[in-house]
């Protein structure tokens, strides 16, 4: 693979995993489409994980780092609690912090165990 095609994967993940993350917001609003997406890119990159096998490098660099990365995003995620935090709303900042965290968490469990089964 050169490294024109993995530029190329990546990109095209991360637009696909971006642009879902943005309709989840719209959908469910911010903290809400924040966490579904950390939980389901939580679940899909596990997934990935454990059935990538020998799968080409491409399609592991388009759907784990593009599109898992772009879907979850820490850096919004920081940026969403801290903005709460400022504005006193404790309630959203735990919520978006314990849906992201431990709904990843134990999505990732619940993905690997029913995939390993």
């Amino acid at each position: 693979m050169t490294p024109w095609v993995g530029v190329l994967a990546v990109a095209a993940g991360g637009a696909a995993g971006a642009v879902a993350r943005w309709v989840l917001a719209r959908w469910l609003g911010e903290g809400g489409g924040l966490v579904l997406a950390n939980v389901l890119g939580s679940a899909a990159l596990t997934a990935l994980v454990l059935r990538a096998g020998s799968w080409p490098p491409a399609l592991l660099l388009l759907l784990a780092t593009g599109v898992c990365g772009a879907l979850t995003s820490w850096s919004t995620l920081v940026a969403q609690v801290w903005w709460a935090a400022v504005q006193g709303r404790w309630r959203a900042v735990l919520a978006v912090l314990g849906g992201s965290l431990g709904g990843g968490l134990a999505a990732v469990l619940l993905t690997w165990w029913s995939l390993r089964r």
